[in-house]
This record gives C-alpha cells, structure tokens and sequence, in this order.
C-alpha cells in the first residue's frame, strides 16, 4: 500500500493528506484546521476526513483554496455501490444532460435527440 502524502496550498500549508484505502483508491483526509509546520506552535491535528467526490478546501491561514477531485476509479466505485434504481435515474439525467434521449426498451442503447427543424 501507498504511503499516506501531505496535501498542501500553494502556500505550504498543508490541508490534509491524502491515503489510499484497500482498493487502491485515494481519499482525502481533511484537517480541521491547517498546519503550517513553519509555525514555532503547529495546531493539532484533527482529521475530519475522509472525503470522497469533490469538494473545496479552504486553508485556515492563508484562505488559499484548493480543489479535491474524486479520481475516475474511486467515481465507479462509488457508482458500483449504487442501488439499480439509483444507477438508471443517474444514467437518465446523464443522458438528458448530454442531449441524448433513453431508449427504454433498450437502454443500453442511447439515440441522439432528434432536433426539430421548425417545420
């Protein structure tokens, strides 16, 4: 397994870090508040993590933000946990997103959205 790694702002300060469960997949876990080892004191460390999906962090110190981002394969695992309803409601709104429409006798095959011409 992966040795766990500090995740820091563009200033340093270091705003949780990052471990790899036994999937292999990275989660975040974040501080309550960030550390900034320069410090003559450091805060203590309080982990409120770990978090999967996206989400922004604000460094404590500087108000510097950075962007956790779920990666591809954490993204199916946390998809292959869905129930099979939750699964086509979630296919459906991609779909609608993406201007396709859902062939519900065969939903495995999405169709373009015919667009209407005016006439």
């Amino acid at each position: 397994m992966k040795e766990m790694k500090q995740w820091r702002c563009r200033n340093g300060h270091i705003l949780g870090f990052i471990e790899w469960n036994g999937d292999g997949l990275p989660q975040l876990k974040v501080l309550r508040t960030a550390l900034d080892m320069e410090a003559e004191h450091p805060n203590e460390v309080d982990l409120i993590g770990p978090l999967r999906g996206m989400m922004p962090v604000r460094c404590s110190i500087c108000d510097d933000v950075q962007v956790w981002r779920i990666t591809s394969d954490g993204l199916v695992d946390l998809f292959s946990q869905l129930s099979d309803k939750d699964v086509f409601e979630f296919s459906k709104r991609l779909l609608q997103m993406s201007g396709k429409v859902l062939d519900l006798e065969d939903p495995s095959n999405p169709m373009p959205r015919r667009v209407s011409d005016g006439s």
